[in-house]
């Protein structure tokens, strides 16, 4: 590893030389995690912000890595998240912040019936869970809970991640009927500290 890991410099230069869409995937995921690693760290000054603030600070930190990352970018609607990169490489995140899974419900179906094509290099996207509420692993296990119970999806194994914080979905787009992948990651937001 690099001493340059995790860094806006790392990810410009991997964005720069990655050729394929399953190795932009990957680095976005990469670049998302970091930034969801700073919000947190910093949630003393982040917890109170409102869920398009809270992507537009995600979108400003992409930016750094020299990604065409937009904000409420038209795609089949308001995507809260969009980066594009070469050869129609299209990466979406829709963000909620946790009400419950019947809330989060409504950004999976924006995602995945309105915004998601499933098409070549377009067939990944994220559900973006801001959780300002105490344990935020218990909040993602309800939400899976509730995919599942809907039959909605097929749930599979995270195997890049190490967290409890995330898991992924398959389902069938319903414009083309091909795959579309989701990751869903819900970052910690609670702050309530007694000292």
């Amino acid at each position: 590893m690099s001493e340059l890991d995790g860094s806006p410099a790392f990810f410009a230069v991997g964005w720069s030389i990655k050729q394929t869409h399953q190795e932009r995937f990957e680095l976005i995921e990469q670049v998302v995690d970091q930034c969801y690693r700073e919000l947190v760290e910093k949630r003393q000054a982040f917890h109170t912000l409102g869920e398009d603030q809270l992507s537009l600070i995600i979108c400003s930190m992409i930016a750094f890595t020299g990604a065409a990352v937009s904000h409420d970018a038209q795609i089949g609607g308001h995507v809260d998240i969009v980066v594009r990169g070469p050869n129609a490489f299209l990466w979406i995140g829709e963000a909620k912040i946790y009400n419950g899974p019947a809330y989060v419900m409504g950004g999976f179906e924006q995602l995945s019936t309105r915004y998601g094509v499933a098409g070549v290099g377009c067939d990944r996207g994220e559900i973006i869970i801001y959780c300002k509420q105490p344990n935020a692993t218990r909040a993602l296990v309800a939400w899976r809970d509730h995919l599942v119970g809907n039959g909605v999806v097929e749930i599979g194994e995270d195997k890049s991640s190490t967290s409890a914080l995330v898991f992924r979905s398959k389902h069938s787009c319903p414009g083309t009927g091909c795959d579309f992948l989701v990751r869903h990651r819900i970052v910690p937001l609670h702050f309530r500290p007694t000292k």
